[in-house]
């Protein structure tokens, strides 16, 4: 994914593009919402990487994620990626 400032509007190709990325992305964050505990059973206090599709690595740190998330031919920011902590939030309200 190429990041840039938008200074004139999108073209019809780049919308559609824009919103397929978008609409990847949020597959991404509803497989991952509904698969946590189990990714988080499966791999515990790892870094993750999904799509809509499914899990696509797992590594200790975030620089070896992408390390493998890019050996496999993704784009990093393709997936979503997030730490599946075993350790119980403590929330300061």
């Amino acid at each position: 994914m190429v990041v840039r400032r938008i200074e004139e509007p999108l073209d019809k190709e780049e919308l559609r593009q824009m919103r397929a990325m978008l609409d990847e992305l949020g597959a991404a964050v509803t497989y991952l919402n509904a698969h946590r505990q189990q990714l988080t059973d499966q791999h515990p206090d790892q870094w993750v990487a999904v799509t809509g599709a499914g899990l696509v690595a797992t590594a200790s740190s975030r620089v070896e994620l992408a390390a493998q998330l890019r050996a496999a031919g993704l784009d990093p920011s393709a997936t979503v990626r997030e730490f599946l902590t075993t350790e119980p939030e403590i929330l300061i309200l």
